[in-house]
């Protein structure tokens, strides 16, 4: 089903409404949305495979206007794999209990990340940043100066609560 509504989606936007749909720069579509984020996660994927497999050549990119058969494919592709990708780790999710509280682990650790981060000063990201990356590799640098880093711009700010929420036993 979900295969099929991709095809359906892909066949009534961008075949069907194609001139409607792009005449039209406020109207957005997936496939719009992913080629205009070149600096995308998903852009970069797709370009990267499909310059490996010799679909793209080197100094091409996803483009509607000169490549638009071709991007569509990669499009269309791209979100069948993901689509049958998240079909395994939801039945890999559903069939042990090991798995998915891993993946439960894995989603949380993100949250919490991507909402945290955001309270730490520049200098501290990039120490983090540049750990996680190390991760990945055999040398793990230090995090050093993270408890020595000053937090600069931040305000207090004192909240007065109603007097049958305080503690103050007057």
């Amino acid at each position: 089903v979900s295969i099929a509504w991709v095809f359906m989606h892909t066949l009534k936007v961008e075949v069907m409404d194609r001139n409607k749909v792009y005449s039209d720069p406020d109207l957005m579509t997936p496939l719009k949305n992913m080629v205009q984020q070149k600096e995308g996660n998903v852009n970069k994927v797709i370009t990267a495979v499909a310059r490996n497999l010799n679909i793209l050549k080197n100094n091409e990119h996803l483009d509607l206007d000169k490549k638009y058969a071709t991007t569509l494919v990669l499009f269309v592709a791209s979100q069948i794999i993901s689509t049958m990708i998240m079909f395994l780790v939801s039945f890999l999710c559903f069939k042990s209990a090991a798995i998915n509280t891993l993946c439960l682990v894995i989603v949380l650790g993100v949250l919490v990340w991507n909402g945290a981060i955001e309270y730490f000063p520049e200098e501290v990201k990039e120490e983090i940043t540049t750990f996680i990356r190390g991760l990945s590799t055999r040398h793990v640098p230090t995090m050093r100066r993270i408890s020595n880093t000053r937090v600069s711009n931040t305000k207090l700010v004192e909240v007065q609560l109603p007097e049958e929420l305080s503690d103050n036993d007057e």
